[in-house]
């Protein structure tokens, strides 16, 4: 493969394929591929542009720890947990802009699934409350049950926003002092196609880093891409298929990451 890429010129993007021009070629560079994706084309894993990175609650609280000062904690800890009200009384539809009698509006925000997902929103609703004890145990929120309304309530608490604080704070620390080990766990990515455009999407792994790094002026990401979500082949995705999403649905909610201007996933 190597030597292929360096026959055919595939193993870095051309300057028209930075700014998302989807070239020819451009599959064949993806293929296998672990790459600087430029910040000017990406999204972060709530769906917003980095360069409008403030209409992201997340990353706006993450912009507050640079400087790092005594006060950083406590702002980010307060924009998050700001967010976290709000949005634990939002449904599924709403984040997409969806109708109110829409059939994900019988769902809380973070069972969201995209229309391009390989989960069903009731498989998601199912398992996620599980996922998210495991993970938020892991870096020191406890919980008195493995009740599933609980574990939500307790993951919108700020107790929860304040220890989300202090695991950025410890990352940005540890790049600041070794920078970014390209190992082998990279941030994964999806791509996003429409017509000759692209972007890309951070998908849940790596996504901390993604959030870090342009603030430390880094104009690309080094991941690896995961999948291609064209939208020629929107009556193909799972949620269009199982009947959550209309072909017309589909394509608006594509559409809505693809311009990156609100975000477009919960927060927990």
């Amino acid at each position: 493969y190597r030597k292929f890429c360096k026959q055919f010129n595939y193993c870095t993007f051309s300057e028209s394929e930075k700014k998302g021009f989807y070239s020819r070629g451009f599959w064949f560079k993806i293929i296998r591929s672990q790459k600087y994706f430029s910040y000017e084309n990406g999204l972060t894993v709530r769906g917003v542009r980095f360069d409008k990175i403030d209409n992201d609650p997340k990353g706006l609280a993450v912009s507050k720890l640079f400087p790092l000062t005594q006060s950083s904690e406590k702002e980010f800890s307060e924009i998050l947990y700001k967010n976290y009200v709000i949005e634990s009384k939002m449904s599924a539809a709403q984040i997409l802009g969806l109708d109110s009698n829409h059939e994900s509006s019988k769902y809380p925000i973070w069972a969201m699934v995209y229309p391009w997902d390989g989960e069903s929103i009731n498989d998601r609703f199912e398992r996620y409350p599980n996922a998210l004890i495991k993970n938020r145990t892991t870096h020191g929120l406890l919980f008195d049950s493995s009740d599933h309304k609980h574990i939500i309530e307790k993951s919108y608490s700020f107790e929860a926003a304040e220890i989300q604080a202090k695991q950025y704070i410890q990352l940005l620390k540890k790049i600041q002092q070794y920078g970014f080990i390209e190992g082998n766990s990279l941030p994964h990515i999806l791509i996003l196609k429409k017509g000759d455009r692209w972007k890309w999407l951070v998908g849940v792994e790596g996504n901390h880093r993604s959030y870090i790094n342009p603030l430390l002026k880094k104009p690309s990401l080094f991941s690896e891409v995961i999948d291609i979500v064209d939208i020629l082949k929107a009556s193909k995705w799972k949620n269009v298929k199982n009947g959550l999403y209309t072909l017309d649905e589909a394509k608006y909610i594509f559409q809505l990451v693809f311009e990156g201007k609100v975000r477009t996933r919960g927060l927990i």
